[in-house]
């Protein structure tokens, strides 16, 4: 299947539920697309800004009531009142903090009904893609947004050699919708 139908449309940024989300729509596409083919119940965002990504994943919850969303953000005034639906915990905090990390550490190891997806997309995505991949379990995965641009191929380079991660459809995501994905193996 390839996403590239749906990367770009006649819109400033997508607006679903009348939140923004500042993905275009093949990345929110990719998205949905992960969250389904890896089986995944928690999707975690580090920088949700406005909310609009995690609240507009976090409606699966009312399918799916086994699956959660966790959205970091330092920033409480960026977060938008409409996204604030009660699906998606939303915390407060710099997500570069050990208790950050831990935070999710914890969430990630209480995901028992499938994976977990990290999606970074705060203010340094090298630097949380590196802090936030020693949280991953065998199935977990991790990605990050605004390549190549905020993150680069140099970022990703011990990614890419991590004998214990595997990118996800390189073609479809890394390059197809600057959306590189990585799966831990082992």
């Amino acid at each position: 299947m390839t996403l590239e139908f749906v990367t770009h449309f006649d819109v400033p940024w997508p607006e679903p539920f009348g939140v923004q989300v500042v993905q275009s729509w093949g990345q929110i596409a990719a998205h949905l697309r992960i969250i389904q083919l890896h089986r995944v119940k928690l999707f975690v965002e580090i920088g949700a800004f406005k909310g609009g990504l995690s609240s507009f994943i976090g409606c699966r919850k009312n399918v799916d009531w086994d699956f959660q969303t966790l959205a970091l953000e330092k920033d409480e005034s960026l977060i938008n009142p409409m996204s604030r639906t009660g699906q998606v915990e939303f915390r407060i905090a710099d997500a570069w903090s050990s208790e950050s990390i831990q935070h999710v550490k914890v969430n990630v190891d209480n995901c028992a009904r499938g994976a977990a997806y990290i999606f970074c997309d705060g203010g340094n995505k090298a630097k949380e893609i590196h802090l936030y991949k020693s949280v991953l379990r065998v199935g977990d995965l991790i990605a990050a947004h605004d390549y190549p641009g905020e993150i680069t191929d140099a970022d990703l380079a011990d990614l890419d050699s991590d004998p214990a991660l595997i990118q996800v459809e390189p073609e479809e995501y890394r390059y197809g919708v600057a959306l590189p994905v990585y799966k831990r193996i082992k």
